[in-house]
């Protein structure tokens, strides 16, 4: 009888395990957070997170470090997915947090709203694109409450952690 404590409780932590795991691989791999990418702008290695969502009461906000003023760019972007032309906007100098960086704000757009955009720089030594290939997609949704999101998350690990256990 002790054997079969054992193995389910083992069986138990596994399947928490294999939970956590997956909540760590769609935090970092899901399509609702930030495009992370390192690029060498006016010789300087820069982090970028570029938004791939936002609620349809706020403009999104498109950063990036401050690469010096030598550096001038553009975020361009469109809906998607549709062919219409691109719109420019100026990644214009701010302050946040006391880290200087350059920023565009984008239009709001309605719920399931999406656009795709990418940044266009002006260097001494040329221009450069970023990212370097494709495009970035931004998603619109409306805000949740915050307790029916808390439960929906909740539930959701709770429904995940059965079915792993159950297999």
């Amino acid at each position: 009888m002790g054997g079969n404590r054992m193995r389910s409780a083992f069986l138990g932590l596994l399947a928490l395990v294999l939970m956590l795991a997956s909540a760590v691989y769609q935090r970092a791999t899901g399509p609702t957070y930030p495009q992370r990418l390192q690029a060498e702008v006016n010789g300087q290695k820069l982090r970028l997170k570029l938004i791939r969502s936002e609620t349809t009461t706020t403009q999104a906000r498109v950063a990036m470090p401050d690469p010096g003023a030598a550096v001038s760019g553009e975020v361009v972007y469109r809906r998607f997915p549709t062919q219409e032309p691109w719109t420019r906007v100026a990644l214009q100098p701010e302050t946040r947090q006391g880290v200087p960086e350059r920023a565009a704000y984008l239009p709001i757009q309605p719920a399931a709203g999406k656009l795709e955009y990418h940044l266009e720089l002006a260097t001494p030594s040329g221009s450069q694109r970023l990212p370097a290939q494709g495009e970035v997609r931004l998603r619109y949704k409306d805000p949740v409450p915050a307790p029916l999101l808390i439960s929906h998350v909740v539930l959701m690990f709770f429904g995940v952690l059965v079915g792993l256990r159950a297999g």
